[in-house]
């Protein structure tokens, strides 16, 4: 009986391929769908969905999904759905039927939720809006989410500066103040930064305190007045002995390039101005500006030949503006004496030779030495 059917099928094959007309009968089993992306939570309308098919054929969407894409290949397939609704999609499915008409099982897609709605932050001015202030004023922030992911995070910036996250900020220091601030929801909706405060002057009635670091002292050459304001946001300037204005512009807690035209004492004082109009001053220092060396001279000995009988003592004459003089035998390496007034520690070297002596003043100018030849017989 197994051999007539199959001598059958066989018999009917034949006669149809003669006839001129052909089937393809396809008994394989229906494709296979596995390995879903998830989608989870979105800010876009538009979704890329990846998934796999053990074969290739048509696909079809049920629930909230569809899209233009209706083949499927063997392997990994991706698709774009047609822009969908805010809210949480729980119902979307893909099945993909194959050449002999036979269905995959339908592959459920985990729900997920889109989310295009930017949130919305409204401030709690609590009475204060752009305006002066004698007191510390704070502004409280509240962000409600029209889509469906909920807020995030409230930011805020002062002045253009960094972005800072927080439901309140206090302004509680003199100044002028600009704030923008704004939210952004969990699927990442950034909201279009709110700037109508920019404005908000306060004045407690402090008093600026700069304080200069730069030591009192001398300084013969350019130097950095380094000081620490109380705000760095204020204006600060620096007088030498009471004169003009020097240095204006923001605290940054250095003045560069600090010079004077003649060898002086100069008073120097820091102001800082706040944005409110306040204007305090940092204590004085005093600076000796000396730029000119000393001008120590050689009174003894004088040029000429000793022994250890009629070697005179070393004298140095002009010597009051020098803290330091030196000694040397060959101009390069000096020997410091024990003091300008007290040259004991210096002792000839036999033969013909010369005495270079010098001056460094407290500013650290260095005299051009003055030398003697001298020939010692010891």
């Amino acid at each position: 009986m197994k051999k007539i059917y199959i001598l059958s099928i066989v018999v009917i094959i034949i006669i149809l391929i003669g006839g001129g007309i052909w089937f393809y009968l396809d008994y394989s089993s229906a494709p296979t769908l596995s390995k879903p992306s998830l989608i989870g939570l979105t800010n876009s309308s538009s979704i890329t969905f990846s998934f796999s098919s053990s074969k290739a054929g048509v696909i079809s969407y049920s629930g909230d999904c569809s899209s233009s894409t209706i083949s499927a290949v063997s392997g990994v397939n991706s698709v774009v759905f047609r822009s969908l609704s805010d809210g949480n999609h729980t119902n979307c499915a893909i099945v993909v039927t194959n050449s002999a008409g036979k269905k995959s099982l339908s592959l459920a897609i985990s729900s997920f939720v889109v989310d295009t709605s930017k949130p919305i932050t409204n401030a709690n001015l609590n009475g204060y809006t752009n305006g002066n202030f004698a007191q510390s004023v704070t502004i409280g922030f509240s962000c409600s989410d029209g889509g469906s992911s909920g807020c995030a995070n409230t930011d805020y910036a002062i002045n253009n500066g960094s972005v800072q996250q927080g439901n309140s900020v206090t302004f509680n220091s003199n100044g002028r103040y600009f704030l923008a601030y704004w939210s952004v929801d969990r699927a990442g909706n950034e909201e279009v930064p709110h700037t109508e405060l920019n404005n908000i002057k306060i004045d407690l009635g402090q008093t600026p305190s700069p304080i200069i670091n730069t030591s009192t002292g001398y300084q013969n050459q350019s130097f950095n007045l380094i000081y620490t304001p109380s705000n760095s946001n204020d204006n600060c300037y620096y007088t030498a002995n009471g004169g003009d204005s020097l240095g204006y512009g923001s605290c940054s807690g250095t003045f560069g390039g600090v010079s004077f035209a003649g060898d002086s004492e100069y008073t120097l004082i820091v102001y800082e101005n706040d944005s409110v109009g306040n204007l305090g001053s940092s204590g004085p220092i005093t600076i000796t500006w000396d730029t000119t060396p000393p001008a120590i001279t050689l009174t003894s000995p004088v040029s000429g030949e000793y022994n250890s009988t009629t070697w005179p003592t070393v004298v140095l004459g002009n010597y009051a503006d020098a803290s330091t003089c030196q000694y040397s035998s060959d101009g390069s390496n000096w020997i410091n004496f024990n003091s300008c007034s007290d040259t004991s520690n210096y002792r000839p070297n036999s033969g013909s030779g010369t005495l270079y002596v010098r001056g460094i003043d407290a500013a650290g100018n260095v005299q051009t030495a003055v030398s003697v030849p001298i020939t010692y017989d010891s």
